[in-house]
């Protein structure tokens, strides 16, 4: 590629990866979950509905400790909409059943997070000679990809702290 396609992004985006889980103390699991890059479309209709959200619903909204809960769930459902798939049933998961284990499971959509905004994960080029992690693998091939699971003291490429 020499042209335009140089900079193409969607694609990429849109296939997705898929990361391994490790228990909350970091042990291996067999459980995985694929997520789209963060320039996906779906992720990027959903910031503009929660944004919108927060102005016309969650704004207006007095009570702290409710305002504070909904302000959680749109963040939680704005990470469930980089979720193509994952290893605990058959098929797509719905939204509500990824915000609902996202809830529970709050160290995996700071994970997803950080790695939906990777762009070394999701349109890097591995050399011939690179290494590869377990942590993460290509949902198109199932090749590993090198890269790392991201802690919470994970910093983006600017260097501002995600959150």
């Amino acid at each position: 590629m020499s042209g335009k396609e140089l900079f193409y992004t969607r694609p990429a985006a849109e296939k997705g990866v898929r990361l391994k889980l490790v228990t909350p103390m970091g042990a291996p699991t067999e459980h995985w979950i694929e997520i789209r890059h963060t320039l996906s479309d779906a992720y990027r209709r959903s910031v503009v509905d929660q944004g919108r959200r927060h102005f016309l619903e969650i704004a207006r909204i007095e009570d702290p400790l409710a305002r504070r809960e909904a302000e959680e769930d749109a963040k939680r459902t704005t990470v469930a909409a980089l979720v193509l798939g994952w290893s605990f049933g058959e098929g797509q998961p719905s939204p509500a059943e990824v915000k609902e284990f996202l809830r529970d499971a709050p160290q995996i959509a700071d994970q997803i997070a950080g790695a939906a905004n990777d762009a070394d994960l999701f349109f890097g080029e591995r050399s011939p000679g690179s290494s590869t992690s377990p942590d993460m693998t290509s949902s198109s091939t199932d090749d590993q990809k090198e890269a790392s699971a991201p802690s919470d003291s994970s910093t983006n490429r600017s260097g501002s702290n995600e959150g």
